[in-house]
């Protein structure tokens, strides 16, 4: 919950000999560099108790106030009490408010919640969308950025001492004035300008959400202000192509804003969108079916409702998989699920050969074969799968061996024709033999292979 990328915040909790400790977040941070740091898990009494134990020690404490990955959380008590606490240990208190800023109402979310903080950052928002960086604070602690409050034709001078601060956004002159007009237009407004702002975003959201509910969709979308993000119980990332392809961009880290540039023909359009998209998806069955009309049964990787032609539509992890397997030949062999079986003694190959055929005419799904995307076909039973190779003759059967498994395990599957479950014996010495089973994750998972 942090904006701005600087060594010394990039760390991770750890724990090291049954204390609290930081690790570095990625290759080339040096531990060095997070040994000040500690990072704490935000709106939780433990956190608090953590600070009150350890102030002392803690020069500063830095907190989005609403996290822009999760704006569902605005923990106003939790920041009345870190801001109480902080006073007494004589902690910095300081708000990240890169993306939140003005958003909510001209004081920030330091107004919004009623929390006065030491510092605060601030981004674009105030630059217009201009590259820029804003820090604001008391002014003992901005003092020494230039020197203190002084003016040019008098004997005043900058009389605090200056520490080195500078930066690429720093004193730009098209950044200053965007920021400056900016500034001035947010004043001109006055505190309507957010609110009819807030309002739209919360009538948008109120009105995708009673649908969601009324489709039984699980999607929900979380607000802040003008900041929203849709908050999936599933993996539904497929919405936003969806968006896309109707022509509503939505940022790669999937934070929306309404602005003052969007009218109400905009937000309309985007609430039309985004219920387009939802349908198509559950035309397509990556969102089960609405409620009094054909439901899909099964869990992952189990086939839905049977229809007379002995068709079953695909669930959204078998479609998955389905689009994979059309996209990448490659990425579909990663979903290859095997077992290998080490027999000793005399093999009864018709047996064996019948319990095979009798496993696959019991269970539908390791003789079916997948229709395009969304269809699933079960194919009569055909006897006779179980395949086998003598593999005894070979003189270094170490490096044979290995090598015929890599191929067999390699070996595509495919979809459209099958089958996705196979089984072969292979004969290593007389006595010795290896059953190998392979089917593909489209039709079976790792439990399925071991019973």
């Amino acid at each position: 919950a942090y904006h701005g990328h600087a060594d010394s915040v990039m760390g991770m909790s750890a724990e090291k000999n049954g204390q609290l400790a930081t690790q570095p977040i990625s290759p080339g941070t040096p531990q060095g560099a997070v040994d000040d740091l500690w990072v704490l898990p935000y709106d939780e009494p433990e956190s608090l108790e953590f600070i009150r134990n350890n102030g002392a020690s803690i020069a500063a404490v830095f907190v989005e106030p609403v996290q822009s990955r999760n704006p569902g959380l605005q923990p106003r008590e939790f920041l009345h009490d870190l801001r109480k606490l902080t006073t007494d240990t004589g902690s910095l208190l300081v708000f990240d408010e890169m993306i939140t800023g003005f958003r909510t109402c001209p004081g920030g979310a330091q107004e919004f919640f009623g929390v006065r903080a030491d510092l605060a950052t601030y981004g674009k928002v105030l630059g217009g969308g201009m590259p820029i960086g804003v820090v604001a604070g008391k002014a003992n602690l901005m003092d020494p950025l230039d020197g203190g409050a002084w003016q040019y034709g008098d004997n005043s001078y900058p009389e605090v001492n200056r520490i080195v601060f500078g930066g690429t956004f720093c004193q730009h002159p098209l950044a200053m004035t965007a920021s400056l007009a900016t500034l001035r237009y947010l004043k001109e407004k006055g505190p309507g300008l957010q609110e009819e702002l807030n309002d739209k975003t919360a009538k948008l959201a109120g009105e995708l959400n009673n649908w969601f509910d009324e489709e039984e969709v699980p999607i929900k979308i979380v607000w802040f202000g003008s900041l929203f993000r849709f908050d999936f119980s599933t993996n539904l990332e497929l919405l936003f192509y969806h968006m896309n392809l109707r022509g509503i961009f939505v940022w790669e880290w999937r934070n929306c804003f309404l602005s003052t540039a969007h009218t109400d023909e905009d937000i309309a359009r985007i609430v039309q969108v985004v219920k387009e998209s939802v349908l198509a998806m559950r035309e397509g069955g990556f969102i089960p079916p609405k409620p009094g009309g054909d439901k899909a049964v099964g869990g992952n990787n189990t086939a839905g409702t049977r229809t007379a032609s002995g068709n079953y539509p695909l669930n959204s992890a078998q479609q998955q998989l389905a689009t994979l397997a059309e996209i990448s030949p490659e990425g579909s062999r990663a979903y290859h699920v095997s077992a290998q079986l080490s027999i000793s003694g005399t093999i009864d190959k018709k047996a064996l050969s019948e319990a095979v055929d009798r496993v696959v005419e019991r269970h539908e799904a390791l003789r079916s074969v997948i229709r395009g995307v969304d269809r699933q076909e079960v194919l009569p039973p055909t006897p006779g799968l179980l395949q086998s190779t003598d593999l005894s003759g070979e003189k270094n059967i170490e490096e044979t061996l290995p090598d015929w498994l890599r191929r067999y395990a390699g070996s595509p599957m495919d979809l459209e024709k099958g089958p996705l479950f196979t089984a072969h014996l292979i004969k290593t010495d007389p006595g010795k033999h290896r059953l190998i089973l392979k089917g593909h994750h489209i039709i079976m998972d790792g439990l399925s292979m071991n019973l």
